[in-house]
């Protein structure tokens, strides 16, 4: 079974949100998100890139920042989505009530 390791991009929508989303994109090769030493919200997981794309915009116009990995299983891409990362476990669980909220009612808390 081929797995590769992730690769990390986190991006941050403009708003004028409390949970502290700003307007700082950042990008780096095969970083895991615990090197960032963060909490995240899981959103979901996608096959289908645009279905990601998407979940991403509507994630980002609910004012929350958002991060996603994209890797690959058995040949295959896939992209993980997640809102965050938040600096507190406070902000990640007003993060997941509007996940919830937005109808991911899967969604969880990550670090």
């Amino acid at each position: 079974k081929h797995v590769t390791m992730p690769t990390h991009t986190v991006a941050k929508a403009v708003s004028k949100s409390p949970l502290g989303a700003g307007t700082t994109t950042m990008s780096t090769k095969s970083a895991s998100r615990a090197a960032f030493g963060q909490t995240f919200v899981q959103v979901a997981m996608f096959g289908v890139s645009a279905n990601a794309a998407a979940t991403l915009e509507n994630l980002r116009e609910l004012g929350l920042p958002v991060s996603s990995t994209v890797f690959q299983r058995s040949g295959k891409d896939f992209t993980n989505v997640m809102a965050g990362p938040f600096a507190h476990a406070a902000q990640a669980a007003d993060a997941m009530a509007i996940v919830h909220r937005a109808g991911f009612s899967d969604a969880y808390i990550r670090n």
